[in-house]
């Protein structure tokens, strides 16, 4: 009684099973073993046990089956610990990628604030009283930079960055000699500011392109 409540419950249990209930590595190495079952060398081994089961003495064949099972499994594991590798490293680049891509989309909106508050620095180069607020500002920006190339991206990424910080500095140095005489800045330093604008401008888009080339590596990679 006990035995056939047993084989009921199990029979239960397995027809309760659907698909998408068995977790995604044993679907994989599922899939794996079989592949390797169909394979050529899976069908010479598989064909090697069942001669060996008709043509030899029991013990002989029990032994020779018990050998190639063996050699199978050595493959099978071999197999399934490189494909769970790969995988492994697919994941890894993937969250590589994410994490430059967030690196690199914060530098890129540091860099437009830094063009928005240089730009409200220029534009009010001539009102003292306006310049102590642009320097406040553009020192913001200046932090925000640091923090910006401490971020995990490529050169290629941190050399827009770099030149943004450069020149951002330069414009702080600039309002603060400023506010030491008049409030005004100097014709020649609004000169460098103007040309500073356009090469922000310039990183900005840099730094776009390159976020276009990650967003493209990652839709690849999937």
């Amino acid at each position: 009684m006990d035995e056939a409540m047993r084989v009921g419950q199990n029979r239960q249990f397995c027809n309760g099973l659907e698909p998408h209930m068995f977790p995604e590595e044993i679907r994989f190495k599922t899939n794996i073993l079989l592949k390797i079952a169909l394979s050529p060398p899976g069908a010479f081994l598989v064909g090697c046990a069942f001669i060996m089961l008709f043509t030899k003495s029991s013990e002989s064949a029990a032994a020779w089956v018990q050998a190639i099972g063996s050699i199978g499994a050595i493959i099978g594991a071999f197999l399934v610990a490189r494909q769970t590798h790969m995988l492994e490293q697919k994941a890894g680049k993937k969250s590589e990628l994410d994490i430059e891509i967030r690196a690199v989309l914060l530098a890129e909106g540091i860099v437009q604030e830094a063009h928005a508050a240089l730009s409200t620095a220029f534009r009010n180069a001539r009102n003292s009283s306006d310049t102590p607020v642009s320097a406040r500002r553009l020192e913001s920006v200046h932090q925000a930079l640091m923090l910006a190339i401490t971020q995990p991206v490529s050169e290629q990424a941190l050399k827009p960055i770099l030149k943004t910080l450069k020149r951002v500095s330069n414009s702080c140095g600039f309002l603060q000699d400023a506010m030491q005489h008049n409030g005004v800045l100097r014709q020649a330093d609004l000169e460098n500011m103007s040309r500073f604008l356009d090469e922000l401008i310039a990183n900005k888009a840099t730094l776009s392109e390159i976020l276009n080339d990650l967003r493209d590596r990652r839709k690849r990679s999937r």
